[in-house]
């Protein structure tokens, strides 16, 4: 969802320069950083999950504090917000504040997006907005169709030969890019202590986020696991980095890169 905010991005500051055949660019990029980025992660999580287990084996495995990522019962913050009362009131929410988003982006050198993505967390830390509105509305779907055609769009101008001429710039922008990202994650993690097996995956959740990221936990949990229990442990140690490394940054860092970087065109 959050590269596809990124890609809209782009793509308007293109257009608004004359310069809409290059849209193929980060459109590609958009549909291919995947097909490299999964793979890379979820060879990685296998070999981390491999040394989990022989840890378990050699009873020297300390497991995370698992009591924090999945607390018992309801939590504090779990109380009854008098706000949710139904879906049309939940679509408002989100339409209002996307409203206010793009009429300050209307008035201030900020885009949009950002103001968009700003409203949208104090929203929700305020207790104004709900997490996954528009799922519970059931409107998620119809939107991201909508955000698709407002892309296809973009590119009504975009001819085959634009694309097969863009396409060595693609290939290098992605493996280029997927060689960065997983030698970032290889030096923080040496910086932080962390197992570069553990930290590349994460840093490698930029070329995909959520709910990929969530997809590689299970899958690489249940075939890497001897039974049940061991396949839960694998699972909470692999999980709660890669949905926090997806949300910072694919949900946060792509969507204010992004608006920052468009206004260098």
């Amino acid at each position: 969802m959050e590269e596809i905010i990124a890609l809209i991005i782009t793509s308007e500051e293109l257009a608004a320069i004359g310069k809409s055949s290059l849209v193929v660019i980060p459109a590609l990029v958009v549909a291919f950083q995947g097909v490299l980025g999964m793979p890379l992660a979820l060879n990685f999580m296998r070999k981390y999950a491999l040394k989990l287990q022989k840890q378990m084996d050699a009873n020297s495995f300390v497991p995370m504090d698992a009591g924090m990522m999945y607390p018992q019962g309801a939590s504090k913050t779990d109380k009854i917000n008098p706000l949710k009362q139904s879906l049309t009131l939940k679509l408002f929410y989100v339409f209002v504040g996307a409203a206010i988003g793009v009429a300050l982006g209307e008035v201030t050198p900020i885009h949009y997006s950002l103001w968009c993505l700003a409203i949208g967390i104090i929203g929700l830390k305020l207790g104004l907005l709900e997490s996954k509105s528009l799922e519970q509305a059931n409107s998620f779907s119809i939107t991201m169709v909508a955000i698709i055609f407002v892309v296809i769009g973009t590119m009504a101008g975009v001819t085959p030969q634009e694309v097969v001429q863009n396409l060595p710039s693609i290939l290098i922008i992605l493996i280029l890019g997927t060689f960065a990202i997983s030698l970032g994650g290889y030096v923080m993690s040496k910086l932080v202590k962390w197992d570069p097996l553990k930290g590349m995956p994460v840093a490698l959740t930029a070329l995909f986020g959520f709910p990929a990221d969530y997809i590689l936990c299970e899958e690489v949990s249940r075939s890497i696991a001897r039974n049940k229990q061991e396949e839960k442990i694998i699972f909470n140690e692999l999980l709660a980095p890669m949905l926090i490394g997806g949300f910072t940054t694919v949900t946060i860092a792509s969507v204010i890169l992004a608006g920052i970087l468009v206004k260098t065109l």
